[in-house]
């Protein structure tokens, strides 16, 4: 299988009114990471373990509700969202982004388990989604995807709106995150 094969039957990008989302920032991660896989010895197994739904609304759009069993039935049992505020981010962070919860899908780690925590990035999850988290990065960086140093502009962002809440909504705001 090859990254147009792939792309075309096994990527499943969320709707938008009108048509398939084609553009930004996100889709070009989609691309850039089945570009750098086509160029691997092992590119084919790479998208055979790698089928998956893409959900990443437009950047205006506040909610969308979609169901997975009968709009994509047999599509592919994995979501990965991916937020609008990554349209803010620099290419290279989203490449990472993409490439990250590809690895968690390749690595086995959704089997069975529904989400993989993301909190454990931040130091709140147990040592088995410490150790997830670290194991995707590995992958995702042997792909040639390499987690970019400091924050993100969406986390500066989240950091700026929290200092504009009160302490009890700020402790909450944390809780989220």
């Amino acid at each position: 299988m090859n990254s147009v094969t792939w792309i075309n039957e096994c990527v499943h990008t969320s709707t938008v009114r009108g048509g398939i989302r084609t553009f930004g920032k996100r889709f070009s991660a989609i691309r850039a990471f089945a570009r750098k896989i086509d160029d691997r010895e092992d590119g084919g197994q790479i998208f055979a373990r790698i089928r998956v739904l893409i959900w990443a609304p437009p950047l205006m759009l506040h909610g969308e509700a979609i169901s997975i069993y009968h709009r994509f039935r047999g599509l592919g049992r994995h979501l990965v969202y991916l937020s609008p505020l990554l349209e803010l981010e620099k290419q290279n962070f989203v490449n990472q982004v993409v490439a990250h919860e590809f690895a968690h899908i390749y690595l086995g780690h959704l089997d069975g388990k529904g989400v993989v925590k993301t909190e454990a990035m931040h130091g709140a999850g147990s040592l088995t989604e410490m150790r997830r988290e670290l194991e995707a990065d590995t992958i995702a960086s042997d792909w040639g995807f390499h987690r970019p140093k400091g924050v993100g502009r969406s986390q500066q962002l989240v950091v700026e709106y929290g200092d504009s809440l009160g302490k009890r909504e700020r402790e909450k705001l944390l809780e989220e995150v």
